[in-house]
């Protein structure tokens, strides 16, 4: 088994609010923000370029790089296909399949099993925006570990784009998009021996794995705990599996988490992982997903993370890769439940918005632009202890309220006046 990681920093308990599927999740809009702006930002985005002159060679690394960070992006906010070189496929007719190791569960081309999904909607066919343009989108780049040196530059970039330039590009393009990150995901990895389930103990593989993953600029902002003494405490593998709601709770509160996901991982005996994955959270699908990894899916994965002199075939290898692939379905099954359609018709609803002062409705301005399925609002009347806004949003009411639930927000019917809408901060 791997040495375990360094613990992380103590994260204070909050209180917990909104029911969801019987369970009550803690959210914190002042940490959606913060994984908001990471969405934008793409990282290690390397340069090696040649040319007459360092200058030269950097000028034309750094364009190349801007280029490719931003078809990055494309394909961490849009659904498979919609893709940056405007060649995006209707994500309604299926991708071609091999045969399902398993009846109803189809399995991709590259080899990983996966439950049915809804996929209608696709993103319309994108086209790369030219230089003076990308210019436009991108907020600032840091440089680092540069090095010139005979007509050549290296170096690696980190480049985030400014979130609403991007989302108002894709808008007017009438592309299909991610219009925010999950909140931030408790992953509760759970392993099916034959000795029994596991979840903190040392002899769980499916730990380990998941241990060895880099989750940075990740669609899915997620931790996974360590198994100390308070984690114990907050849920062991019983009440994990019996879907214990007053334990998921705590185990969201103790990390300020606004989602807690359980992948139940089984090794068969032709060397595949079943992930039964069960997520609990505003904005994620209620029903649980089936994967099929199998081993070929397992060793290229693997091989691809692999280091240096490292060992594609070994059980910790073949984990990561599982938790790795696990990740990608758990980015697929965000976006699709979550994408916005902004070439369909919005539909409107008027509210009214109690407020204590100027710097209240300011609050409340802010929050109301960071919602990504509202696609606009226009302020009716504002009195001194109150302001009524007409709202235009994308989809339905249900993900309208789990987007302002992000943000602080409750939308609630007035109970003094049947049909008109009130919508309170948290």
């Amino acid at each position: 088994m791997a040495e375990r990681p360094t613990p992380l920093k103590s994260c204070r308990a909050h209180r917990v609010i909104g029911p969801y599927f019987a369970v009550i999740l803690a959210f914190f809009s002042i940490t959606g923000q913060g994984f908001a702006q990471e969405l934008y930002a793409i990282t290690n985005v390397k340069v090696d370029e040649r040319a007459a002159s360092e200058v030269e060679a950097k000028r034309i690394g750094v364009a190349q790089a801007k280029r490719a960070a931003f078809e990055t992006l494309m394909e961490r906010l849009t659904l498979d296909g919609a893709a940056a070189q405007g060649t995006a496929p209707d994500a309604a007719t299926p991708a071609p399949e091999t045969p399902a190791p398993e009846a109803g569960v189809p399995v991709s081309p590259s080899g990983v099993a996966i439950a049915p999904s809804d996929l209608s909607g696709a993103a319309r066919p994108l086209t790369v925006p030219d230089d003076g343009r990308l210019e436009y989108l991108i907020r600032d780049i840091a440089y680092q570990d540069e090095k010139f040196g005979g007509g050549r530059y290296l170096a690696n970039l980190t480049i985030r784009f400014h979130a609403n330039a991007i989302n108002q590009f894709l808008q007017r393009s009438g592309v299909a998009y991610l219009g925010s990150s999950s909140p931030l995901a408790v992953i509760l990895p759970v392993y099916k021996s034959a000795s029994g389930d596991l979840l903190w103990s040392d002899a769980n593989p499916w730990l380990d794995g998941w241990w060895q993953l880099d989750g940075a600029g990740t669609v899915v902002p997620y931790t996974v705990p360590l198994g100390d003494l308070s984690d114990i405490s907050a849920i062991d593998v019983d009440r994990a599996m019996k879907v214990d709601a007053a334990s998921i709770n705590a185990i969201a509160a103790r990390y300020s988490a606004g989602a807690v996901i359980i992948p139940v991982a089984t090794q068969t005996d032709d060397g595949s992982i079943l992930v039964e994955i069960s997520s609990f959270g505003p904005g994620w699908p209620g029903a649980p997903e089936l994967l099929r990894l199998n081993p070929e899916a397992l060793l290229a994965r693997a091989t691809e993370r692999a280091g240096e002199n490292a060992d594609p075939s070994t059980d910790l290898a073949q984990f990561a890769a599982a938790a790795s692939l696990t990740l990608d379905a758990l980015e697929d099954r965000w976006k699709t439940a979550n994408i916005l359609r902004f070439d369909q018709e919005s539909t409107s609803l008027t509210t009214r918005i109690p407020v204590s002062g100027l710097q209240d409705w300011l609050g409340v301005q802010k929050a109301l632009n960071s919602v990504a399925p509202i696609k606009a609002w226009r302020l009716a009347v504002l009195a001194t202890d109150h302001a009524i806004v007409d709202i235009d949003y994308i989809g339905d009411q249900a993900r309208l309220d789990q987007a302002l639930r992000r943000v602080s927000l409750g939308l609630s019917e007035d109970s003094e006046t049947p049909g008109s809408w009130i919508l309170t901060r948290r």
